[in-house]
């Protein structure tokens, strides 16, 4: 897959000026254990930018198809999801 260039600087531009998440150790191990998480498939283009952007290092994309996310690693910022360029990333927390 090539880079471009300009898409790697907006995606620094826009982290650099986003506001910063901090949670208490508490909060993260309530939010992460409730998240329930998911790609969709369809919309996912396998640009990487939700691994870029994960300060935890969840999320791996291995190709368009196969995923993984490490539901212990998630401190439930939303980065990934704020930063999707098609919007692909869904979190639905359970009632």
């Amino acid at each position: 897959m090539k880079i471009n260039i300009l898409s790697e600087l907006w995606v620094g531009i826009k982290c650099a000026f986003s506001r910063s998440v901090t949670l208490d150790k508490k909060t993260i191990l309530k939010k992460a254990n409730n998240t329930q998480f998911s790609i969709d498939k369809s919309k996912c283009i396998a640009c990487r930018t939700c691994m870029r952007v994960c300060p935890n290092r969840c999320i791996e994309i291995l190709d368009k198809e196969h995923f993984v996310f490490y539901k212990s690693k998630c401190s439930d910022c939303r980065l990934c999801q704020r930063f999707c360029p098609k919007n692909a990333i869904k979190y639905l927390m359970p009632s």
